[in-house]
């Protein structure tokens, strides 16, 4: 290990660059991958006898999909360009110089240390990757999309550009807390530090519901007297939860965990467009996502991959500054810990993708176990449910590569799970 250590040590910038060249290569192979099912759907699409109404907005539906497919092929080469200016010409170093004499120049607000200076890297890297990107998302706006936005340019760059002023300040809020606690965490060991930010999350998640209760005190509305309580209450009592903790809001999703304060928010506009039972069925697909602790499953994998992130990072990179040299910081290293985790990244890649990968396969099976446990309630009446939500998807006929889908999206294609439970169906039935 010590000999593998000494290898990489004398050759960072070639192993991110090489690295960042192979995530562009498995990137581009999923995408083509997704095109090319794309491309065999339209094929397998025209040759059927379908409603034309149906016909022509699967079709375009088809289209946008190959179109969006392609941006993103596109977008990927921008990258791996932007990438490897960054790690070959010595980029941050450069900006860690513009951002000093950024801080000499408003000594008159912020002091001169390396946690302004590091705050500044950080406004001034946005800034740079905002205008880097700012033509490629231009061009997907008002050239690749078939339903561009009516709204004037200038309109869009303003819009984009307060979305970029947001950025900085809250990275400069994250950067600084970073910091901070990078000094507050040294002497901890980082099984400690990964069970604090386990604690954290959890906290943080906990109290959202009742923030919300108390600031946007009308942002969550009781469930009215009606069929829809009267159903939720019912099925309530059978699962294990208040019933209470159940809200109408303008969006859809499960908030806390079984044993904290927590809620479940439902879109109140999607009421009309299924029956109660059917409504009280996505509802409780919700309520299980907490009482099964689907959340704390989440935070449990981020706390892994983050003691797996610094325990990489602790052997090969706290103590070298080797790294910090390859990348053109000759001059004083001291309290460069932050660029050190940022350049580290660019090298964590592969990694990445393995465990990106492994959380997104394990998401889609809580998911399946989400789907079995609705429908051991409602049975038929949440595949139908399902059934609708799919209807009201243009691309009715389209299921995704399985690989793309895998590295790329937490829940399956909802034809996949419809399928999953019409089989589990028949399987009742024939027992």
């Amino acid at each position: 290990m010590e000999f593998v250590s000494v290898i990489f040590q004398n050759h960072w910038k070639l192993i991110a660059s090489t690295f960042t060249i192979s995530k562009f290569l498995w990137d581009f192979y999923l995408h083509n991958r997704q095109l090319k099912k794309v491309e065999q759907t339209e094929v397998q699409f025209s040759t059927e006898q379908t409603d034309l109404v149906v016909n022509d907005k699967s079709s375009q539906a088809l289209s946008n999909l190959k179109d969006l497919l392609r941006l993103h092929t596109d977008k990927l080469g921008f990258d791996l360009i932007r990438n490897l200016i960054i790690i070959n010409f010595n980029v941050y170093h450069k900006i860690w110089t513009v951002s000093g004499t950024i801080n000499e120049l408003l000594s008159f607000i912020l002091p001169i240390n390396s946690v302004s200076q590091t705050v500044l890297f950080s406004v001034v890297s946005n800034g740079l990757l905002f205008s880097w990107g700012i033509p490629i998302q231009f061009y997907s706006e008002y050239f690749v999309s078939k339903f561009p936005k009516q709204e004037p340019p200038l309109k869009w760059l303003v819009y984009n550009f307060s979305k970029f002023v947001l950025k900085c300040i809250g990275d400069s809020f994250k950067i600084f807390g970073f910091l901070m606690l990078a000094k507050f965490a040294k002497s901890f060991p980082i099984w400690q530090i990964s069970l604090g930010f386990l604690v954290y999350t959890i906290v943080k998640v906990s109290l959202t519901p009742l923030f919300v209760k108390i600031v946007f005190p009308g942002y969550l509305k009781p469930l009215p007297k009606g069929e829809l309580k009267d159903e939720l209450t019912k099925v309530c009592a059978e699962v294990g939860y208040d019933p209470e903790s159940i809200y109408l809001s303008d969006f859809f999703g499960g908030i806390g965990y079984n044993y904290l304060p927590n809620c479940v928010l439902a879109n109140e506009r999607l009421i009309d467009k299924f029956t109660t039972k059917e409504y009280s069925s996505k509802v409780l697909s919700v309520i299980f996502t907490i009482t099964l602790n689907a959340n704390l499953n989440q935070k449990l994998r981020e706390t892994a991959e983050l003691y797996v992130n610094l325990l990489f990072f602790d052997y090969f990179f706290i103590n070298d500054n080797t790294i910090l040299t390859q990348f053109g910081f000759t001059g004083n290293q001291d309290d460069l810990i932050f660029i050190k985790y940022l350049i580290f990244n660019q090298i964590f890649l592969p990694f990445n993708l393995v465990i990106k990968s492994l959380q997104k396969y394990i998401d889609r099976l809580h998911n399946q176990q989400l789907d079995e446990e609705t429908y051991e309630i409602y049975k038929q009446i949440f595949i139908n449910s399902l059934k609708k939500t799919q209807n009201n998807n243009d691309l009715l006929v389209f299921e995704s590569d399985y690989l793309y889908n895998i590295y790329y999206t937490n829940l399956p294609d909802i034809g996949r799970r419809i399928k999953y439970l019409e089989q589990l169906d028949k399987v009742e039935k024939i027992d």
